[in-house]
Formats: structure tokens, sequence, C-alpha cells
């Protein structure tokens, strides 16, 4: 991204912002990526969660990372409900999932159900 990658040179002429990498101070607490005086190790993995969210909108790892990460006290997706308190434990099961597949869950469980690996 330094060289202007996939967004064009014309990002990094004068008038513009210019890209830079971090380096292991942005990560301190206080640092451009701390902002929540974790540990060090704490806010990498949390940068690199919140960018594999971001990165997999859409898809169904982000909503895994988020799942799993909902429990912990430190390093979570850091991404708040839109409505209620609650985030969905899965997604919904089609019409047609539920007509034609014998494997789909009776009853069937309330998006909000944790799945029995998030109990």
């Amino acid at each position: 991204m330094a060289t202007g990658g996939y967004i064009g040179t014309t990002f990094l002429t004068p008038t513009n912002h210019q890209y830079d990498a971090y380096v292991t101070t942005d990560f301190n607490a206080g640092g451009i990526a701390n902002k929540r005086s974790l540990s060090a190790d704490d806010a990498l993995l949390s940068n690199i969660l919140e960018e594999r969210y971001l990165t997999f909108i859409g898809q169904i790892e982000g909503f895994n990372d988020l799942r799993r990460t909902q429990k912990e006290t430190t390093v979570t997706v850091p991404v708040p409900p839109n409505t209620g308190t609650q985030l969905p434990q899965r997604f919904l099961y089609a019409q047609g999932e539920v007509n034609g597949n014998t494997s789909v869950p009776k009853p069937i469980p309330g998006l909000f159900t944790a799945t029995p690996v998030n109990q």
C-alpha cells in the first residue's frame, strides 16, 4: 500500500494522505492502534479480528469470529447490536431447507439461541 497498491498512484500525491504501515509501538498502550490500553499482544489480536470482520463482510468467517469472541473480556470483534442487546447466534433456515433436509433440527431454534459450541 505504501506505493499506491490497488488504490492508484495518485493516492500518494502531497495533497493526499500517505499510507503508513503499523509499527510495533502503535500497539502499545495509548498507541494509534490501542485506544483501550490493552496489552500490545491483545491490541494486535483485536486489530486483526477487526480487519478480518471488515474483509469478510457478507461471509461466514466474520460472523464466526464475532460469535467466538463475544464472551471474551478483552479481545473481541467490536460490533454492537443494531437493535436490542444480543447478536444472532445462527443464520435463518430457509423454508426450502426445512422442507427438503431431514437434518434440520426440530423444532427450529431461534436466531438468538446459542449453538452448542457457544453455550
